[in-house]
Protein backbone atom coordinates (compact mmCIF):
# COMPACT_ATOMS: atom_id res chain seq x y z
CA UNK A 1 0.00 0.00 0.00
CA UNK A 2 1.49 3.22 -0.98
CA UNK A 3 2.50 6.32 1.48
CA UNK A 4 -0.67 8.33 0.39
CA UNK A 5 -3.09 5.66 0.78
CA UNK A 6 -1.95 4.65 4.04
CA UNK A 7 -2.32 8.27 5.25
CA UNK A 8 -5.32 8.90 4.21
CA UNK A 9 -6.58 5.31 6.03
CA UNK A 10 -4.84 7.21 8.74
CA UNK A 11 -6.70 10.27 8.62
CA UNK A 12 -10.18 8.51 8.36
CA UNK A 13 -9.89 6.66 11.24
CA UNK A 14 -8.76 10.14 12.92
CA UNK A 15 -11.52 11.70 11.74
CA UNK A 16 -13.79 8.97 12.96
CA UNK A 17 -12.45 8.66 16.36
CA UNK A 18 -13.35 12.78 16.52
CA UNK A 19 -16.78 11.92 14.87
CA UNK A 20 -17.24 8.68 18.10
CA UNK A 21 -16.11 11.48 20.74
CA UNK A 22 -18.55 14.48 19.24
CA UNK A 23 -21.63 11.60 19.47
CA UNK A 24 -20.28 10.27 22.78
CA UNK A 25 -20.90 13.84 24.27
CA UNK A 26 -24.25 14.71 22.11
CA UNK A 27 -25.49 11.35 24.03
CA UNK A 28 -24.27 12.59 27.60
CA UNK A 29 -26.18 16.13 26.81
CA UNK A 30 -28.94 14.37 26.32
CA UNK A 31 -28.49 12.43 29.35
CA UNK A 32 -27.59 14.91 32.10
CA UNK A 33 -31.27 17.19 30.04
CA UNK A 34 -33.30 13.88 30.81
CA UNK A 35 -32.09 14.22 34.47
CA UNK A 36 -32.84 17.67 34.88
CA UNK A 37 -29.19 18.44 35.46
CA UNK A 38 -28.87 21.31 33.31
CA UNK A 39 -32.05 23.00 32.81
CA UNK A 40 -31.22 26.38 32.33
CA UNK A 41 -27.68 26.19 30.77
CA UNK A 42 -24.54 24.76 30.84
CA UNK A 43 -23.11 24.33 34.56
CA UNK A 44 -19.68 24.09 35.41
CA UNK A 45 -20.36 19.95 36.23
CA UNK A 46 -21.98 19.66 32.07
CA UNK A 47 -18.49 21.48 30.78
CA UNK A 48 -16.08 19.71 33.46
CA UNK A 49 -17.96 16.20 31.98
CA UNK A 50 -17.95 17.26 28.64
CA UNK A 51 -14.42 17.70 28.52
CA UNK A 52 -13.66 14.50 30.10
CA UNK A 53 -16.32 12.33 28.40
CA UNK A 54 -14.46 14.05 25.10
CA UNK A 55 -10.87 13.14 25.76
CA UNK A 56 -11.95 9.67 27.00
CA UNK A 57 -13.99 8.65 24.62
CA UNK A 58 -11.69 9.94 21.67
CA UNK A 59 -8.73 7.89 23.68
CA UNK A 60 -11.12 4.58 23.89
CA UNK A 61 -11.65 5.32 20.10
CA UNK A 62 -8.11 5.81 18.97
CA UNK A 63 -7.35 2.83 20.48
CA UNK A 64 -9.51 0.16 19.25
CA UNK A 65 -9.93 1.93 15.18
CA UNK A 66 -5.90 1.57 15.43
CA UNK A 67 -6.02 -1.36 16.66
CA UNK A 68 -7.67 -2.59 14.05
CA UNK A 69 -5.33 -0.76 11.60
CA UNK A 70 -3.23 -2.59 13.27
CA UNK A 71 -4.87 -5.61 12.53
CA UNK A 72 -5.34 -5.24 8.84
CA UNK A 73 -2.30 -3.11 7.66
CA UNK A 74 1.29 -4.48 7.13
CA UNK A 75 3.64 -3.61 9.98
CA UNK A 76 3.88 0.71 10.39
CA UNK A 77 7.37 1.48 10.12
CA UNK A 78 9.13 4.16 12.60
CA UNK A 79 9.07 7.23 9.88
CA UNK A 80 5.52 6.62 8.61
CA UNK A 81 4.10 7.16 12.38
CA UNK A 82 6.63 10.17 13.17
CA UNK A 83 4.94 11.40 9.51
CA UNK A 84 1.56 11.58 10.25
CA UNK A 85 1.41 12.87 13.13
CA UNK A 86 3.74 15.22 12.21
CA UNK A 87 1.20 16.27 9.68
CA UNK A 88 -1.45 16.16 12.41
CA UNK A 89 0.09 18.43 14.37
CA UNK A 90 0.98 20.56 11.72
CA UNK A 91 -2.48 20.55 10.10
CA UNK A 92 -3.53 21.72 13.53
CA UNK A 93 -1.23 24.54 14.06
CA UNK A 94 -2.30 25.80 10.73
CA UNK A 95 -6.24 25.58 10.86
CA UNK A 96 -5.80 26.81 14.68
CA UNK A 97 -4.07 30.25 13.76
CA UNK A 98 -4.19 31.15 10.38
CA UNK A 99 -8.23 29.82 9.96
CA UNK A 100 -11.23 31.54 9.57
CA UNK A 101 -13.14 31.01 13.10
CA UNK A 102 -15.88 28.55 11.62
CA UNK A 103 -13.19 26.82 10.85
CA UNK A 104 -11.30 27.00 14.07
CA UNK A 105 -14.46 26.15 16.14
CA UNK A 106 -15.35 23.00 13.35
CA UNK A 107 -12.00 21.54 14.36
CA UNK A 108 -11.96 22.17 18.16
CA UNK A 109 -15.59 21.36 18.86
CA UNK A 110 -15.05 18.94 21.77
CA UNK A 111 -12.22 20.92 22.97
CA UNK A 112 -13.72 24.25 23.11
CA UNK A 113 -15.22 23.49 26.81
CA UNK A 114 -11.70 23.38 27.63
CA UNK A 115 -10.35 26.50 26.01
CA UNK A 116 -12.97 28.15 28.20
CA UNK A 117 -11.89 26.72 31.44
CA UNK A 118 -8.47 27.36 30.94
CA UNK A 119 -9.14 30.97 29.23
CA UNK A 120 -11.91 32.05 31.90
CA UNK A 121 -11.75 29.83 34.61
CA UNK A 122 -15.47 28.83 34.50
CA UNK A 123 -16.54 32.29 33.73
CA UNK A 124 -19.22 33.35 31.30
CA UNK A 125 -17.84 34.89 28.20
CA UNK A 126 -19.97 36.83 25.39
CA UNK A 127 -18.29 35.23 22.77
CA UNK A 128 -15.66 32.57 21.86
CA UNK A 129 -13.85 34.74 19.72
CA UNK A 130 -12.80 36.57 23.00
CA UNK A 131 -10.95 33.49 23.53
CA UNK A 132 -7.31 33.77 22.01
CA UNK A 133 -6.19 31.22 19.70
CA UNK A 134 -3.65 29.67 21.86
CA UNK A 135 -5.99 28.72 24.09
CA UNK A 136 -7.90 26.55 21.30
CA UNK A 137 -4.81 25.46 20.29
CA UNK A 138 -3.32 23.65 23.39
CA UNK A 139 -6.75 21.95 23.87
CA UNK A 140 -6.34 20.33 20.36
CA UNK A 141 -2.52 19.71 21.93
CA UNK A 142 -4.00 17.57 24.55
CA UNK A 143 -6.18 15.88 22.46
CA UNK A 144 -3.47 15.16 20.17
CA UNK A 145 -1.28 13.62 22.97
CA UNK A 146 -4.24 11.55 23.90
CA UNK A 147 -4.41 10.67 20.34
CA UNK A 148 -0.46 9.37 20.01
CA UNK A 149 -0.66 7.39 23.14
CA UNK A 150 -3.58 5.25 22.44
CA UNK A 151 -3.53 5.19 18.79
CA UNK A 152 0.17 3.41 18.97
CA UNK A 153 -0.70 1.27 21.90
CA UNK A 154 -3.43 0.59 19.11
CA UNK A 155 -1.56 0.09 16.61
CA UNK A 156 1.36 -2.12 18.68
CA UNK A 157 -1.24 -4.24 19.88
CA UNK A 158 -2.79 -4.92 16.80
CA UNK A 159 0.52 -6.03 15.15
CA UNK A 160 1.11 -8.16 18.28
CA UNK A 161 -2.27 -10.06 17.59
CA UNK A 162 -1.73 -10.24 13.56
CA UNK A 163 1.34 -11.77 14.89
CA UNK A 164 0.48 -14.09 16.84
CA UNK A 165 -2.12 -15.32 14.12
Amino acid sequence: MTLFKRWFVFIFYYALAFLIANLTIGILSLILKMLLVTVQGPTMVTRVSNIVTHYISFSIASFFLFGRYGKKQQPVKYREIVLFYSLIILLHFIIVFYGKWNTVWSVTTGTIQLARIMYSGGEHIASLTYIPRVYYYHALTIRDICFVIFSLMGIFTGNKIKKLN
